[in-house]
């Protein structure tokens, strides 16, 4: 069993959504123990909206993973939901301050921002305990060439590879644990290609990648005019992806994972398939 976290004191943090474009402001406030991790919202002069951060509120694309319900929906949802689960905060609410017409709430994109003020301000619930969630030994493949290997483990470390046949990325490899997975994870940047950036913002996403902290890989770029804020950037941000698509189970989980090229379609396929293997 473990001890319970939230945080000691409100953490605020505002920034612009990499979906929407729009600019947001967001306060982490403290929770008691048994909340889980909650959305708030509001929809009126005095009314909010809460929504606990769970696979059955999932909506999910390829490039983001939102959360519905009652008429309001909180896009991309799974950079701060990665940061949490790495400092094993399990009782917070994420407070939105400001109405939106449309009901369409985002997570500002620049986590890195407030990764240490989560780390400064986590605090133990001393009355609150809970079992992390572990899987037996087994594999998982995706649709996509995706492949999950995890055995049980008392600790969380990830092995991660993605295979990208552009100039830029081929094959990487990483390793991360729970010492030092959530300084580096914090500073991995979303990524893609000019070309899937044009796609996506056709169907109307990604209206804000050019104000948020995002890696676009240009055509006429070579590889030295890219500037990394940690080598091998991009893979970790796939880990990160990957922490915050499996703090959807609602606890912490434990356990060791070799990932290759990992999804969030995949990510999600797999958590719903294992639940009933702790």
């Amino acid at each position: 069993m473990l001890q319970a976290r939230t945080v000691d004191n409100p953490i605020r943090y505002e920034g612009a959504g990499l979906q929407t474009g729009r600019f947001y402001t967001v306060r982490i406030l403290p929770a008691p123990q048994g909340s889980g991790i909650v959305f708030s919202v509001p929809i009126g002069a005095s009314e909010r909206v809460r929504i606990p951060a769970t696979l059955d509120r999932v909506w999910l694309n390829d490039s983001m993973v939102s959360l519905r319900d009652k008429g309001v929906s909180i896009v991309s949802v799974e950079h701060i939901l990665g940061i949490l689960h790495g400092y094993r905060i399990t009782d917070v609410e994420i407070h939105f301050d400001y109405l939106v017409e449309d009901n369409i709430f985002e997570v500002p994109s620049n986590i890195g921002d407030i990764s240490r003020k989560i780390l400064i301000y986590a605090f133990p619930l001393q009355s609150g305990y809970y079992e992390p969630l572990s899987f037996r030994h087994g594999a998982f493949y995706g649709e996509n060439g995706e492949s999950y290997h995890y055995t049980y483990g008392e600790e969380f470390c990830v092995v991660c590879t993605i295979n990208f046949q552009n100039l830029f990325i081929r094959t990487e490899s990483v390793y991360v644990d729970e010492v030092n997975c959530n300084f580096i994870l914090s500073r991995a940047r979303t990524f893609c290609t000019q070309d899937h950036l044009i796609k996506l913002q056709s169907k109307g996403f990604a209206k804000g990648a050019y104000e948020s902290p995002i890696i676009i890989f240009k055509s006429d770029m070579s590889p030295e005019d890219i500037n990394l804020s940690v080598i091998k950037e991009c893979v970790y941000h796939k880990i990160l992806d990957f922490m915050g698509d499996l703090y959807l189970a609602g606890v912490p989980v434990k356990g060791y994972f070799n990932l290759v090229n990992p999804s969030h379609r995949a990510t999600h396929a797999f958590l719903k398939s294992k639940l009933g293997d702790i």
